[in-house]
């Protein structure tokens, strides 16, 4: 049986412990917070210890990191080291050539690194995908994504590392084209000098445009992600009642109204956890080695995107 340690026992590392307890394969609760691991080790009839123990233990076969966000690059090249395959929450890393680095170590050591994008294990990307390739939506042309929140507010990285990243992990899970920024804008909440309402303009290939607007200083939730294509508009709202997220809107004929709500469509999901899909995937490719929809390697666009929107916010920040 595949064996797991979780490190971090925050809220999405309370998330990662409960669901692969479900899936059976918790072994091992790692925390620098000794308290809470012993009683969420007692409650779930796990082992609690150091990660430096955890990793001297031979039987442990992958670790999944839910940790700040600055500690990943640490925790990850330890965990290599110690041969475990690895699982990290997003982002993998906050620089691009720690991520070169971590991944070539990986390659070096025949171990999987795995990037927990979750809205790539949603129900609704597979079905997303399959439609945007499909005759019925016609050519890609213009993506716009919405993040919205009441917190929580970060205090190392920023609203585009904390939310923005899950936008440009589905681009790219979707498109497998260059991601091209071309303009950001931000502001600040609180004058704190960090981003907390962001706009990214990006070009996708050479046909696709994208928007992206992310803010963690918002009164409303709203996570959504229109998709233009040359035949209509499909619609995920990730708010929305389960048999409601997505919808498909076509053009309308030789008329001034641009889409024909008479004629929009509900596209059917499952009711499976995109946490639980992302736990068992890890597990899978445990088991059959092969490499992971969200690789390292396969994310690492994602995280030169971001690289690339930080530097404009650095410039802006410089200019100013």
């Amino acid at each position: 049986m595949v064996k797991i340690a979780v490190i971090g026992v925050g809220r999405w590392g309370q998330n990662h412990i409960r669901t692969v307890h479900q899936l059976g394969h918790l072994a091992v609760i790692c925390s620098e917070h000794l308290e809470d691991s012993s009683r969420l080790a007692k409650e779930y009839d796990v082992l609690a210890l150091s990660v430096e123990d955890m990793l001297a233990e031979d039987d442990i076969d992958g670790v999944i990191i839910s940790t700040p966000a600055q500690t990943h690059a640490v925790i990850i090249e330890q965990c290599l080291m110690a041969n475990k395959h690895v699982l990290t929450e997003k982002p993998m890393v906050l620089n691009y050539a720690d991520a070169t680095r971590l991944i070539q170590l990986a390659k070096i050591k025949n171990l999987h690194l795995m990037v927990g994008h979750l809205l790539c294990y949603h129900p609704a990307f597979d079905k997303v995908k399959d439609f945007i390739n499909s005759d019925e939506f016609g050519e890609s042309r213009l993506v716009q994504c919405t993040r919205l929140a009441n917190g929580v507010i970060r205090s190392f990285e920023n609203v585009f590392w904390d939310l923005a990243v899950h936008d440009i992990s589905v681009l790219n899970g979707l498109y497998h084209q260059p991601l091209v920024v071309e303009s950001v804008s931000f502001s600040e909440h609180d004058h704190s000098g960090r981003c907390d309402h962001g706009v990214i303009v990006l070009q996708v290939g050479s046909n696709i445009k994208a928007e992206i607007v992310v803010s963690w200083a918002h009164p409303y939730k709203r996570h959504e992600c229109i998709l233009y294509g040359s035949k209509g508009v499909l619609v995920f709202d990730d708010a929305k009642l389960i048999d409601d997220k997505i919808s498909w809107i076509p053009h309308n004929q030789d008329s001034l109204i641009p889409f024909d709500f008479k004629a929009k469509q509900l596209i059917s999901l499952d009711e499976s956890l995109p946490l639980t899909r992302e736990c068992q995937h890890f597990i899978d490719i445990i088991i059959s080695g092969e490499e992971s929809k969200t690789s390292a390697r396969r994310e690492l666009p994602v995280l030169k995107c971001l690289n690339d929107i930080q530097e404009k916010v650095n410039a802006s920040m410089t200019l100013s």
